[in-house]
């Protein structure tokens, strides 16, 4: 069974619903709090499906890609969470596609390392 071209690679869709939610807190604004927590929830929904189980922690990476789509866009900032997300999911595409599959991790994270060493506030972020 050939897989949805929106799940190969980088994931992008449930990175990006990962980084948007971190996006609104229940203070702010609960009904932005509310869909994130609906997103999120629907991302685990098509995670269980694709994969053909669920288990405890087996959104220990996907939540640290977030979170590290979130850095990279600027904590605090939905469209900088947003692009942090397409930029994660390309730089792990491409890592998949151009080195070897295992390597797409370490990518991500030298992204997120060289970011918080050079540019800690994120990309949109403000200094």
């Amino acid at each position: 069974m050939p897989t949805p071209p929106v799940l190969k690679g980088g994931t992008l869709v449930l990175l990006v619903v990962v980084a948007l939610t971190g996006c609104a807190s229940i203070e702010e604004n609960p009904k932005a709090a509310i869909g994130g927590l609906g997103g999120a929830t629907v991302g685990g929904l098509i995670a269980a499906a694709y994969y053909g189980s669920v288990s405890v922690v087996m959104g220990v990476m996907m939540g640290l890609k977030g979170l590290t789509a979130a850095i990279v866009g600027g904590i605090g900032n939905p469209r900088g969470a947003l692009l942090g997300g397409l930029i994660v999911a390309l730089i792990e595409s491409f890592a998949a596609g151009y080195f070897f599959a295992a390597y797409k991790e370490v990518a991500v994270f030298a992204l997120l390392i060289l970011l918080l060493i050079f540019r800690p506030e994120g990309l949109f972020g403000e200094p």
